[in-house]
């Protein structure tokens, strides 16, 4: 990179699930706290067309500040 030129964008792909993924999500876990990430997993590819995992559904509910109930 030269010194006059911008700086370069951090690497990175656009997140799977967008803003109206992510809003149906929110509802859903309003709707249904108990869920666990697999069964919101099987509703995001069933529903939203989209296959997801465990770790993208974890990440995107905690930068939505959201928590799921454990299953002991």
């Amino acid at each position: 990179q030269r010194h006059n030129d911008p700086p370069r964008a951090i690497g990175g792909s656009e997140p799977k699930l967008d803003g109206s993924a992510r809003a149906k999500l929110l509802a859903w876990v309003k709707e249904g706290p108990d869920a666990t990430l697999e069964e919101l997993r099987r509703r995001v590819r069933e529903e939203l067309g989209l296959p997801v995992s465990i770790g993208c559904l974890f990440n995107t509910l905690r930068r939505l500040k959201l928590s799921l109930k454990k299953s002991r």
